[in-house]
């Protein structure tokens, strides 16, 4: 499995420069790098994302979002049949800033699977993404709130939530973020035994967010060539 990044960039007002600017670092990572991303833009540009990246191979698009509705009566939702209908392959489901109970978790998993589509649920520490396994989602992520924005990596701050994180997931590929800003950064967590790394701000609110796309995906291919 090719390391993973993922590209969350929240609801940043990025404009279309910078819009254009990340697709296009993503589009040159995957070709100079083994390494598979994930883009997970704002929701009104998810059909946009995934018309421009839908003949590229290694790039997915995935919602930042998906509630537990189906056939539903439900003004200002994002029912999973809907987020299906815009291309996307897959959802992100209880980031820190959307947590979810784990009941609604599980109806979401169930619901986003019956639409085929991928299923990361993030977790704020290992000991809650133990509890996620059980959904059996396709990854899991952790992100300690904390560090979150901060420049401060949790591979280099805090090391053991990466590996307790391993620990708990067991087969469940596991992505880490918070804090990641750099390739030593994405190789720690790698060499540490995380899939790949879920950036946000350390890419989309950099003043070169191209460069910093490709430096992280620099570092994830490194780690995994070192770690063949």
């Amino acid at each position: 499995m090719r390391p993973v990044l993922a590209v969350n960039w929240k609801n940043y007002t990025i404009g279309i420069t910078a819009f254009d600017t990340i697709l296009s670092a993503a589009r040159r990572a995957v070709k100079r790098y083994a390494i598979s991303i994930i883009l997970l833009p704002p929701h009104p540009l998810l059909s946009e994302t995934v018309k421009r990246t839908r003949s590229i191979p290694h790039i997915r698009v995935y919602a930042q979002h998906a509630d537990a509705l189906r056939d539903e009566r439900a003004t200002g939702f994002l029912p999973v049949q809907t987020l299906k209908a815009t291309g996307v392959t897959g959802v992100l489901l209880n980031h820190s800033e959307h947590p979810l109970p784990l009941e609604v978790l599980q109806k979401t998993r169930i619901l986003a699977q019956d639409e085929d589509l991928h299923v990361l649920i993030a977790a704020r520490t290992p000991r809650e993404a133990e509890r996620i396994t059980r959904l059996q989602p396709d990854f899991i992520a952790v992100e300690p709130p904390e560090l979150i924005a901060t420049g401060r990596s949790v591979s280099r701050v805090a090391p053991r939530i990466i590996t307790d994180a391993v620990e708990s997931v067991g087969s469940i590929p596991l992505l880490v973020g918070a804090g990641i800003t750099s390739g030593e950064d994405a190789y720690q967590a790698v060499l540490l035994g995380a899939s790949g790394v879920l950036v946000a701000s350390g890419i989309v609110h950099t003043q070169h967010p191209a460069d910093a796309l490709l430096r992280i995906a620099q570092g994830l291919a490194k780690a995994a060539e070192r770690k063949a």
